[in-house]
């Protein structure tokens, strides 16, 4: 498996002391390799590590991969966390990690992690098949927060190679991996702040809501929408070909990488339909006389697009115009923002860009020879 994509989003803002209530996480007890049948077919599967130094010679191990296509957990990703102190020698007292806490979000609740039959369980402990002799005694939720309490803790030893260390312990998301900082509380330090990887943040902000179109002159092509589950969204690694975004085994747009497809599944979890003017056209040059919009709203926590790619315009100042041979040509003043075929396709994209004021995009930057085709457009 490729490495994973590294977002340099902020940590989200300290919770409110009592203003949100912890809700528990169920785990379950589960072996390797069969777990792994969970998120690949061949029951194999390819990770991606990295460790933060605790006490010098003991870490926080934070694994990461994504779940294969055919297998139950298809294009999901998987975080597994591990504390290993077995190296760690106390000299005045022996470190105790009671607790960890890692800002992780939305967790997947529909996957059958122990093979029961239940199809509800949200975090798993590999007891069997691996390395470790200590599991979480409890998994508790506030806001974004999960925090993973030890009881009597993790320890290390009075002598090297005495230390223990934790099972491998996971949560499933429907979001690619960020570099976070998790915090543990340990016996002989204060809070402890270290390097870890969980799901991309979703910055909170308020989204558009439907679209409200304004009337135009002339004909107005009709609206081309494609309806999709927000709630079933994945990437999958294509390989030389690019990252797919799909919505269950629906196909909805190629990214050149996976940081571009990462940004394109939070824009499509703020909606429920993907929407085209001028599909249709039969232009050698088709792509260009495409004009994508998204509408609908998802339901699912407001969120943004990390890192937006757009260009503010005046709503009031758009028009479309004849421009001949080369069709309608949607402009601003002297600059020009999209071409349509005819008059009925520039109608229906003025509708939609005067009930906006940026004009945006994922993946203008790349350098495909089709271009065109690993970009994804929006509104806002």
């Amino acid at each position: 498996m490729r490495p994973l994509f590294r977002s340099i989003l902020p940590l989200a803002c300290s919770l409110a002391a009592g203003a949100l209530h912890a809700t528990p996480i169920t785990l379950v007890n589960v072996s390797a390799p069969a777990i792994n049948c969970v998120f690949n077919t061949s029951c194999s599967v390819t990770v991606t590590d990295i460790t933060a130094p605790m006490w010098g010679s003991g870490f926080l191990q934070s694994r990461t991969y994504q779940a294969a296509p055919g297998s139950p957990a298809a294009g999901m990703w998987v975080y597994e966390y591990r504390i290993d102190l077995t190296r760690v020698v106390g000299t005045t007292a022996i470190p105790l990690v009671t607790s960890l806490s890692v800002d992780f979000g939305p967790v997947v609740n529909t996957l059958d992690f122990n093979g029961d039959g239940s199809t509800g369980e949200q975090g798993f402990v590999v007891t069997g098949g691996g390395m470790g002799s200590v599991a979480p005694v409890s998994a508790n939720q506030t806001g974004r927060v999960i925090t993973f309490t030890f009881s009597p803790g993790v320890a290390g030893g009075g002598s090297p190679n005495t230390g223990q260390t934790t099972f491998f312990f996971g949560l499933v998301s429907r979001s690619a991996p960020r570099d976070i900082t998790a915090r543990a509380v340990a016996n002989v330090a204060p809070s402890m702040a270290l390097a870890a990887r969980a799901p991309m943040m979703l910055l909170v902000r308020p989204f558009p809501g439907p679209l409200h179109p304004v009337p135009a002159t002339g004909p107005v092509a009709t609206e081309d929408c494609i309806a999709y589950d927000p709630n079933n969204l994945s990437v999958v690694n294509e390989g030389a070909a690019g990252f797919v975004l799909m919505s269950g085994n629906q196909r909805m747009v190629m990214l050149d990488n996976q940081a571009e497809a990462g940004k394109a599944m939070i824009l499509a979890s703020q909606h429920t339909h993907q929407c085209f003017v001028g599909r249709n056209n039969n232009r050698p040059n088709r792509r260009q006389y495409i004009m994508q919009y998204w509408r609908g709203v998802s339901g699912l926590p407001p969120a943004s697009v990390p890192g937006e790619d757009c260009l503010p315009y005046s709503s009031a100042a758009v028009g479309v115009f004849n421009r001949g041979a080369i069709g309608w040509r949607m402009e601003q003043g002297s600059s020009w923002m999209k071409l349509f075929t005819d008059q009925a396709d520039a109608n229906r994209g003025l509708m939609t860009a005067k009930a906006f004021s940026n004009h945006c995009f994922i993946g203008r930057g790349n350098s495909r020879p089709d271009r065109l085709a690993y970009i994804v457009e929006y509104w806002r």
